[in-house]
């Protein structure tokens, strides 16, 4: 992975084990076990490698969707639905460990293809993915696949990157069977829960992540990168 690290370097990217019947979350080292790690793994290893232990990084799958359901329990359907859709894209968190940063590509075809056979969807239309990853400067890049030319295939940004489906899509229930073209996400859409709050004066152009009162500031970069503040 000569793209992520230099020559010499060893990463190795952790998380604590998960146990049947666990709440589903995203497993995280805390610091002090990073140091232990990296310490371990020092005094058994070449002294002229360096030894970095770090935790995965989390890659949100955001789903974008018209559904025609199976009865009238929307609620009830909809969370059934995200449920299935942990167990398909995070099947490491069910008993599979090994799996988690091993995870084969998706792609948006299989994921319409996997909510199509669920028993209680009927019909759906309008399907897009919204990706939303974030480096280790704490830059987030959305990548839509409403977006002309954007690649079926959805693979991890990095060699220790998890994807995991947000629980807050945008789903809206139709009452009949009606074809909708996929609508490319707009910053209104990607509220996240009430965590991700977006200004009046967010505009494209801006970059960066702002924590706390917002007053840093960071050059613009490019035409698809959005200022976030968030409230903690």
């Amino acid at each position: 992975h000569e793209r992520y690290m230099d020559a010499g370097d060893v990463v190795v990217a952790a998380m604590p084990l998960t146990r049947t019947g666990d709440m589903f979350h995203q497993p995280l080292l805390d610091p002090g076990q990073i140091m232990e790690m990296e310490a371990f793994m020092r005094e058994v290893s070449s002294p002229f490698a360096r030894i970095l232990v770090r935790n995965p990084s989390y890659e949100y799958l955001w789903i974008k969707c018209k559904l025609q359901i199976e009865g009238n329990e929307v609620g009830a359907t909809l969370k059934r639905l995200h449920e299935d859709m942990l167990r398909y894209v995070c099947p490491w968190f069910y008993g599979q460990s090994e799996m988690a940063m091993n995870m084969p590509a998706f792609k948006r075809s299989e994921i319409l293809n996997f909510i199509q056979t669920r028993p209680y969807i009927r019909f759906v239309t309008g399907f897009s993915v919204v990706r939303m990853i974030i480096d280790d400067d704490g830059k987030y890049q959305l990548r839509d696949s409403a977006r002309d030319g954007e690649p079926d295939e959805i693979r991890p940004e990095y060699p220790w990157s998890i994807p995991v489906p947000l629980s807050n899509n945008q789903i809206e229930i139709i009452p009949a069977p009606e074809f909708y073209p996929p609508e490319l996400s707009s910053l209104e859409d990607l509220v996240i829960g009430s965590n991700l709050v977006l200004g009046d004066d967010t505009s494209p152009g801006d970059t960066g992540i702002s924590l706390g009162d917002g007053s840093e500031d960071a050059p613009p970069e490019d035409e698809g990168s959005y200022w976030f503040t968030f409230k903690i």
